[in-house]
């Protein structure tokens, strides 16, 4: 059986948290996130630098070998891998602009290896941070050119990969960051137009149990087999023990 963990953090989960914030106990009270403090090294329960940087620069170098071998599986699969890499990155540059606003925005053509710092690139050392809104820009271009070539949907076997439902519904959630209203509301509009909507039951979204059609509502999920792919979801959200 497929369970579908949505990403979700329910009052529950607040009332049951642990007063204690130790990562080697995997024991984290979301409440004490709000007084922690931001340094210029480290923000702490919120870091997500070099997670994100080491996936940018896998997309990054993904993007510069389709450009050098690509011609030998064809212009079709390029452009949906493509499309794929840049959802990713899209996702990974936006984690970063939710903590920190405006960030260095390294690209498969920034740097010898897409987007390293090693001293190829004169504009790469140091690298400047972009404004906030020039980093909300790029991802939605990134989201734009992945909506562009993604499917519409992906044979059984591939389920859980970025479809253009999800490129444009990371639009509409980025659009919102990036105060465009306008382009939130219609990519909100494309949305449905693909075939978006609510589920009857808002709780059964989180029992697979239920045996209800979540389809319409998980517009990107992480499938995981029961007893076979395990997951770390809660690992942050339960109280010790």
């Amino acid at each position: 059986m497929k369970k579908i963990f949505n990403i979700a953090l329910s009052a529950s989960m607040l009332l049951a948290g642990s007063t204690a914030c130790d990562d080697q106990l995997d024991v984290v009270n979301p409440n004490q996130q709000t007084t922690l403090t931001f340094g210029t090294t480290s923000s702490e329960l919120d870091e997500v630098i070099l997670a994100c940087y080491n996936r940018i620069r896998i997309c990054n170098t993904m993007l510069l070998d389709i450009d050098r071998y690509g011609a030998k599986f064809g212009e079709q699969w390029c452009a949906v891998r493509a499309a794929e890499v840049r959802f990713c990155r899209a996702y990974n540059y936006y984690r970063l602009a939710r903590v920190y606003g405006g960030v260095p925005l390294r690209t498969e053509h920034s740097g010898a290896s897409g987007g390293i710092s090693d001293g190829a690139v004169a504009e790469d050392i140091p690298m400047e941070r972009a404004s906030e809104q020039d980093t909300y820009r790029f991802i939605l271009e990134d989201l734009s050119l992945a909506a562009e070539y993604l499917p519409e949907f992906w044979p059984l076997k591939w389920k859980g990969r970025a479809t253009e439902l999800s490129a444009w519904a990371f639009i509409s959630r980025i659009a919102l960051y990036a105060e465009d209203w306008d382009l939130a509301k219609q990519a909100a509009d494309k949305c449905a137009e693909l075939g978006a909507g609510l589920a009857p039951d808002y709780a059964a979204l989180f029992d697979a149990t239920k045996g209800q059609d979540n389809s319409k509502e998980v517009l990107f999920a992480t499938y995981y087999l029961q007893g076979k792919l395990a997951h770390n979801y809660d690992r942050r959200m339960r109280p010790i023990g």
